[in-house]
């Protein structure tokens, strides 16, 4: 017995609604299972200084908490530790919706000289570069509209506040090797990261309001087709 065409409308709305519903439960269910073990991770670590750091062994995860040391510059903008970025487009998650994001432009010339950082107790050195940036706090030559290809020059000055989540390599000589920078203290760093956190739950609420709404729109749409 073939389906009444009048129910194809409630059905394709529920089919929806229910997809939509399944989605945000997986965003949200994968998102707070790995965010809450990262975060829970961060937030007990100390901010330590270079004194701090002496008693530690290596590999030990921990939390720089300081200020940029005065250092080179690093051209035009007159930065400590400088980062070339260009803009790509990427889709917005979730949406067809275009927007661009910042990535690092690869170096022409070799690493830069160690960067230190003076803490409560003394310096101390981190022994790469090739560390992953969070809100650096000086933004240089970034045109007032960005398009793809348009660049930038990201960065911190001498005297900076930065916050520095790392692996020890030496504690006794406050040797570190950075896995992120961050412009600002470990207070401010991990309210970012909680910021970020937030992203797949706004994500997922929105498909289980898109998932609710279809669901209703079916219901209504049946019960219309039921009094015809």
């Amino acid at each position: 017995m073939a389906l009444d065409a009048r129910w194809q409308g409630p059905l394709t709305n529920a089919g929806i609604g229910l997809v939509a519903l399944l989605l945000a439960a997986l965003v949200v269910g994968t998102a707070e299972d790995e965010d809450e073990d990262e975060a829970a991770a961060l937030r007990a670590l100390p901010a330590l200084d270079a004194r701090g750091l002496a008693a530690l062994a290596v590999g030990a995860p921990v939390l720089i908490e300081g200020r940029v040391a005065s250092g080179p510059s690093a051209g035009e903008a007159g930065l400590v530790l400088a980062q070339r970025q260009q803009a790509v487009g990427v889709t917005k998650p979730g949406t067809n919706e275009m927007r661009f994001a910042w990535e690092p432009v690869p170096p022409a010339s070799a690493a830069d000289a160690a960067l230190r950082i003076d803490s409560a107790s003394g310096p101390v050195t981190l022994v790469n570069t090739d560390f992953a940036w969070r809100d650096p706090p000086r933004v240089h030559g970034q045109a007032a509209t960005v398009v793809a290809g348009s660049t930038r020059t990201v960065g911190f000055a001498a005297g900076d506040p930065i916050t520095v989540r790392a692996a020890v390599v030496d504690g006794g000589q406050a040797r570190v090797r950075a896995l992120e920078v961050f412009g600002g203290t470990r207070a401010a760093y991990l309210d970012a990261l909680a910021a970020s956190d937030a992203v797949p739950l706004v994500l997922g609420g929105g498909f289980a309001l898109l998932g609710a709404g279809m669901l209703v729109a079916a219901v209504v749409g049946a019960r219309r087709v039921r009094r015809a």
